[in-house]
């Protein structure tokens, strides 16, 4: 493994020439009889694939591909496994050297080394994965190279996931996550293959959930919470695959497998029920109002969880969805986010790169409600004017980094409560707030280092309230922050921050007459 590695990172750093240095060896022991000199020669090639040439390395790759596809049959197991693993590197590295004649043969041998210890099997999960990404799909695409093997395809790896040793060698998450890409690079003629895949995915969640819920107290329920996990996954695939029409009654069924998920004690678990619920929600639009009164308290929940940070990350992404999916429907639960929202960024405990998440899902849920926001209005805003004055003296990258991310965000809410707002004619309860906005707006005007996105998100709050309140601004429009931030976003590289510029500029005008 040693001497690999020292291979692959000579192959990535000589490039070129270490083909001449590697081939001799490859050429002699490739079809050598002794197995660790084939297994070495194997090896070795899946080394050098990465760094020289492409379009030198071709031939070779093309020439070599049979053979080690060969290899991946071998009665030695060792030497499968490098098989396995090279294959794979040349489905990730060089898929064009597989031709139409080569697939067919290569996904017989796939398929039957799906079968084999769970190592060797393992890899080709990997080298399956690596292919399906390297088909490229478009939208209504008819049909792709690996349409005609794709119901096979899964139906192995449904086997693999299946097996009493797929706990061994990572098999179990990379079959369930090789069936997620192979869903994904499916063409239009595969759809009924992956409707018909989900009422097995659904079978196999609920005999999970039945199975965990027995075995709580021994050591194979974590087992089984991987495996809801993995299968969360699948069916949040096969929802932003399908087209609403496909999926019809079963979105009830979804929902009611992600929310028995989400009662579990699994964090991990929690994380793919949400995503798989945001893919509902996403779908379902308007519709997903009738799943509310059952997911909102656990939705809730998720959104305390401040421990776990990616449960908390995925819950207020779930809500800002919610939000514009709903819109003013959304009024039965927004008391209960907001407060949620205001608590996690003042929680110490929340890691910080959550809360920028979650000021822009209070934007989201300000310009889905529209004037019904000025009841939060105070409190939102209050807890927005201090974050907008975080700085860092001597701060690292990570702190300069979290602070831009912080201030595009802060930006980006006050552009969507005041838009929300002035389109229920309710922008005067905004004009109080004015001067502090601009604050945040002066900061980002003398920092020279903000990034193309703080600029245009400030450049387009000053012109968002020079629109909005005329002359009820002209003071505040006449500090030279103001013409700073215009003039750098007018000299800008980039055409979107030029127009910003520009259009704040006139509007700044207007309201200077």
């Amino acid at each position: 493994l040693a001497s690999a590695t020292c291979l692959t990172t000579l192959a990535q750093t000589v490039k070129d020439e270490i083909v001449p240095k590697t081939l001799p060896f490859i050429q002699n022991h490739i079809r050598n009889k002794e197995w660790r000199l084939r297994e070495a020669a194997t090896m070795a090639f899946g080394c050098i694939l990465d760094g020289p040439d492409k379009e030198k390395l071709q031939p070779l790759v093309s020439q070599a591909f049979p053979v080690i596809l060969n290899h991946v049959k071998d009665q030695n197991d060792v030497v499968k496994d490098t098989a396995a693993w090279t294959v794979g590197r040349i489905c990730e590295l060089h898929p064009e050297v597989i031709g139409p004649k080569m697939l067919r043969p290569l996904m017989e041998t796939l398929v039957q080394g799906l079968t084999y210890t769970p190592k060797v099997a393992s890899n080709v999960c990997w080298a399956i994965h690596n292919l399906a990404e390297a088909v490229e799909v478009e939208d209504e695409q008819p049909t792709s190279p690996l349409s005609p093997y794709f119901q096979g395809l899964v139906k192995a790896l449904l086997d693999a996931a299946s097996r009493e040793d797929s706990d061994e060698a990572n098999l179990l998450s990379s079959s369930y996550e090789c069936i997620n890409v192979l869903i994904k690079s499916a063409a239009k003629d595969n759809v009924p293959t992956v409707k018909a895949l989900i009422p097995e995915i659904g079978n196999r969640l609920h005999n999970s959930l039945r199975a965990s819920q027995g075995n709580n107290a021994n050591g194979s329920s974590s087992i089984h919470l991987n495996i809801q996990a993995l299968l969360c996954g699948n069916l949040q695939t096969c929802i932003q695959k399908l087209s609403l029409n496909d999926l019809g009654p079963m979105m009830d069924s979804f929902m009611h497998c992600f929310l028995a998920v989400l009662k579990s004690a699994s964090s991990e678990c929690h994380e793919e029920a949400l995503l798989g619920i945001d893919a509902v929600v996403m779908k379902t639009g308007e519709g997903c109002m009738k799943y509310m009164q059952a997911f909102s308290p656990l939705l809730f929940k998720a959104l305390s969880n401040v421990l776990e940070t990616r449960v908390c990350a995925i819950a207020v992404g779930v809500a800002g969805d919610i939000a514009r999916v709903l819109k003013v429907k959304i009024g039965p639960i927004c008391d209960n986010l907001v407060k949620h929202f205001l608590r996690n960024l003042q929680h110490p405990d929340l890691l910080r790169t959550v809360k920028p998440r979650v000021t822009t899902a209070i934007g989201d849920l300000a310009l889905a409600i529209g004037g019904k926001f000025e009841r939060y209005l105070q409190h939102v805003m209050g807890m927005l004017c201090q974050m907008g004055q975080t700085t860092f003296d001597d701060g690292d990258e990570d702190d300069f980094e979290f602070l831009d991310s912080l201030r595009e965000s802060i930006l980006a809410t006050y552009t969507g409560i005041l838009q929300g707002l002035n389109e229920d004619k309710r922008e005067q309860a905004f004009l109080p707030y004015v001067n502090h906005v601009f604050k945040i707006v002066e900061l980002v005007a003398n920092d020279k280092n903000s990034v193309k996105s703080v600029l245009d998100g400030a450049i387009g709050v000053v012109g968002d309230i020079a629109q909005c309140f005329g002359a009820k601004v002209r003071q505040q429009l006449s500090h030279p922050a103001i013409e700073t931030i215009i003039q750098r976003g007018k000299s800008h590289s980039d055409t979107k921050v030029k127009d910003s510029a520009q259009w704040a500029s006139e509007q700044c005008r207007a309201a200077m007459r």
